[in-house]
C-alpha cells in the first residue's frame, strides 16, 4: 500500500541511525542537531514536499521547528504511533486493510526470530551440559 506523508502526522520517530536535523527543508540548510542511534527526534506535526522528498517538520521544546528528510529505514516508532497512522488513513478515507496485514506479518516475523533464537540457545546448551556435565 502507498501511505501518504500525512498519515505520519502524530507520530514520535525515533532515530535507528545518526540523522541530521536542518533549519530549514534543504540539503544545504545549516544543521539543526544531530540525532543518534536510540535518540528520540520528535513529533512530526507537519511535512514539506520538496521534488520527490519529504521532509518531516518537527518541533522541539521551545517550539523551534527543525526538519528532517525522509529516507526508508531511518526511523522506527512505538507501537502505540501504528494507532496515529491508522487512525490517519482512515479519517482520509484509506482502507487499513493493508497496513494491518503489514503490522501482523512484522510481528509474527518477529516471534519467528526470537522462537529460532531460543532453539539455536537451546541446543548450544544442551551440547555444552552434555559435554561438561
Amino acid at each position: 500500500m502507498n501511505y501518504l506523508a500525512s498519515d505520519y502526522i502524530g507520530v514520535t520517530l525515533i532515530a535507528k541511525e545518526s540523522v541530521k536535523a536542518k533549519t530549514f527543508a534543504s540539503d544545504i540548510a545549516p544543521d539543526f542537531d544531530n540525532f543518534v542511534t536510540g535518540d528520540i527526534v520528535g513529533k512530526i506535526y507537519s511535512y514539506v514536499l520538496r521534488g520527490a522528498s519529504v521532509w518531516w517538520m518537527l518541533q522541539n521544546a521551545n517550539g523551534t521547528a527543525y526538519f528532517i528528510k525522509h529516507d526508508t529505514g531511518l526511523f522506527e516508532w512505538a507501537d502505540a504511533d501504528n494507532d496515529i497512522i491508522r487512525r490517519n488513513i482512515l479519517n482520509r478515507g484509506g482502507d487499513v486493510t493493508s497496513f494491518d496485514n503489514e503490522k501482523r506479518n512484522e510481528k509474527i516475523k518477529s516471534w519467528v526470530y526470537k522462537g529460532a533464537g531460543f532453539l539455536a540457545l537451546s541446543y548450544i546448551s544442551k551440547r555444552v551440559i552434555d559435554r561438561y556435565i
